[in-house]
């Protein structure tokens, strides 16, 4: 029940059953959003509004591109690089 794909992210967002035949809570799991290379706008859009901090457009996408850069690894965005990225993304 872990997602990066932005596909996969933006789907169960708006369906949860797209990529999930069962509900996490089900099975005693939770679901958990990551960001990483493959991660797109609607899943720094969502992790970053559920740390109530917004964006103006222009900034989102230099946020994601920063992201998808910092990720290129293979390593996951935890919210201190997020926070960091947001940062640099608004003073650019």
């Amino acid at each position: 029940f872990r997602h990066e794909s932005g596909i996969h992210v933006a789907a169960i967002l708006s369906n949860p059953l797209t990529y999930e035949c069962v509900r996490p809570e089900v099975v005693g799991r939770e679901r958990d959003f990551v960001l990483g290379k493959h991660s797109g706008r609607v899943a720094v859009m969502n992790k970053l509004g559920n740390m109530d901090i917004g964006l103006m457009e222009h900034e989102l996408e230099r946020a994601v591109a920063m992201v998808k850069e910092k990720a290129q690894d293979g390593t996951l965005i935890d919210d201190e690089v997020l926070l960091d990225i947001v940062k640099k993304a608004r003073d650019d």
